[in-house]
């Protein structure tokens, strides 16, 4: 395995992401996408305006990790060996898979997350704020104290889902109550 720490890699660099580990780098406009990223670590690191859809993460380990402005379509991260301490801001994350994950704390702020599926998730104190929730799947998740304000679009049972003391803000609010098959009238 290769060990790099502090290097900055941009785009045009020739990058070898697979079965290697990366400390305190930053990664700026890499084209990356359908990337083998098996059994590579990266630790506070911080991605900008890359674009790793489709890519395997099988083994993974993604720890006190950054990423701004990246696009992430198609990617599947119940293969990862780790993924805490995250936080994708203003990313495209649509048709990601996290079912089953603990990933408590982590932060999706003014993030597209269409029809990702969060299944089963730990996700207390988590942050959607902003974010694009659109056919999102929280169906049985902890979602304890997890902040939603203007996030849009999005649907959860409270019956299946633990949201107390989670945060909403109107109008999307109301988004609550489709659960419940009522009509809401002004």
């Amino acid at each position: 395995m290769n060990d790099f720490e502090g290097v900055t890699y941009k785009r045009g660099d020739n990058i070898d992401l697979g079965q290697s580990e990366f400390l305190d780098c930053q990664f700026l406009e890499i084209e990356a996408s359908e990337t083998d990223l098996t059994n590579s670590k990266f630790l506070e690191c911080e991605f900008k305006s890359c674009n790793f859809s489709n890519s395997i993460v099988t083994n993974a380990t993604f720890r006190d990790v950054t990423f701004i402005d990246c696009k992430m379509i198609g990617i599947n991260w119940t293969n990862s060996q780790a993924l805490s301490h995250v936080k994708f801001i203003n990313c495209i994350l649509d048709y990601n898979i996290f079912q089953n994950m603990k990933i408590s704390g982590a932060h999706f702020e003014n993030c597209s997350l269409r029809e990702a599926d969060f299944s089963q998730c730990k996700l207390k104190s988590a942050n959607f704020v902003k974010s694009l929730l659109t056919s999102c799947s929280f169906n049985g998740c902890d979602l304890e104290k997890a902040d939603f304000r203007y996030a849009k679009d999005f649907f959860i049972d409270p019956s299946y889902t633990n949201i107390k003391k989670a945060v909403f803000s109107m109008p999307e609010a109301v988004n609550l109550l489709k659960a419940f098959d009522i009509v809401i009238k002004d």
